[in-house]
């Protein structure tokens, strides 16, 4: 039971202080209402001690209850109370009544590690504190009475020598781990954004700062298939070459090179944004990219947008037959996800992009793949 409790998926991460009192809660609470109250029956029927069963029975009580409102809130902090408020009422009363015998007052040196272990070491060392001054008061009240008067300060400070003892040791157990808790987490929250960094650097094209192929791939590998089907959307595809780009780099130069693979990324990310689309460096020159719609007519225009701001720009080509910069378009028009083949669409894109690089004015090529 426990086992699937503490290991169930929905369970969020802890921290030290909350990982001892989901634990508490849920494992010692049940437990201990399950022993307290064999310890009632016990006193009540079988010593048939009634002024003493009802000690254990209140605190099988209290875990009990604690216990019932964690699961059901799941929220520790009322929990946590009822168990020390029940659990220190239960010590002082019976303390005070039991008057140490058969070191009844041992009980009372388990108490630092609960209150600690379960409000932490900061507020729990002045719990403990004050629980010591309150059972002070009731110890040396018995001094030279209680145990027929062998309860005598000797005893009275072993006692608080054991009680201090034991809420230093859990204090610094307790005020450590919080520490190498905070130290990894800190280590940890650097981890995560080596990691971020690394992967940035893995999907991005160091140029243009856009996606690159890999990204690409990995992208298409993970998209919903069946929402995708089941909205009757369709992806448009696309694959962009700037045309003589080699012969543009080798007459102005690879610095001249960089500039116009940036420009053309910009600008091609900025046109593809208002219709939600993804832009990737996939070779050289060549940029791909798509978007998912259910009506193409914006995406489109969106895309013969580029191609006609590539030439408005009429950046300087001496040698390309128009003299000035310009691109070529491919692109397929997708809408069976069923047993969607991204290679097949890339290869397809590829062709119609051929296709526009074959034609003497370079027109855009439209495949359309869709089926009605």
């Amino acid at each position: 039971m426990f086992k699937k409790t503490l290991l169930e998926p929905s369970l969020r991460q802890y921290t030290p202080e909350e990982y001892r009192q989901h634990m508490i809660l849920i494992a010692v609470a049940p437990f201990g209402a399950f022993i307290f109250a064999l310890l009632a029956l016990h006193d009540a029927f079988v010593i048939e001690k009634m002024d003493i069963a009802y000690i254990p029975a209140v605190l099988s009580i209290g875990f009990f209850v604690a216990f019932t409102h964690y699961k059901v809130t799941k929220n520790p902090m009322l929990g946590i109370s009822i168990i020390l408020i029940t659990a220190i009422g239960v010590l002082l009363t019976f303390t005070f009544q039991n008057q140490n015998q058969s070191f009844g007052l041992v009980w009372a040196i388990l108490y630092p590690t609960l209150i600690i272990m379960s409000i932490g070491h900061y507020w729990g060392l002045r719990l403990t504190v004050i629980m010591y001054i309150c059972l002070l008061a009731i110890l040396y009240s018995g001094l030279n009475v209680w145990q027929e008067g062998s309860w005598d300060l000797t005893g009275l400070i072993r006692f608080t020598l054991a009680y201090f003892a034991t809420t230093f040791m859990v204090y610094v157990l307790s005020s450590s781990s919080k520490h190498s808790y905070q130290l990894l987490e800190k280590k940890h929250i650097k981890q995560i954004a080596k990691h971020k960094i690394v992967e940035k650097i893995a999907k991005t094209d160091s140029l243009t700062g856009v996606f690159n192929r890999y990204h690409l791939n990995q992208t298409m590998k993970n998209l919903p298939l069946n929402d995708l089907n089941q909205q009757n959307t369709n992806m448009v595809f696309f694959i962009l070459q700037i045309n003589w780009f080699k012969y543009y780099v080798d007459y102005y130069g690879f610095e001249k090179g960089d500039e116009l693979l940036l420009t053309v990324s910009e600008l091609i990310t900025r046109q593809m944004k208002p219709i939600n689309g993804h832009v990737f460096r996939v070779a050289g020159s060549q940029f791909a990219g798509y978007s998912l719609a259910q009506d193409i007519t914006k995406t489109l225009q969106q895309i013969n947008e580029i191609e006609k701001q590539i030439n408005e720009l009429a950046i300087p080509h001496i040698l390309s037959p128009e003299k000035v910069v310009s691109a070529s378009t491919g692109i397929v028009v997708h809408n069976q996800f069923t047993d969607f083949d991204f290679d097949v669409l890339y290869k397809q894109t590829d062709k119609a992009l051929f296709q526009a690089l074959e034609n003497p004015n370079h027109k855009m090529i439209i495949l359309d793949q869709r089926l009605a």
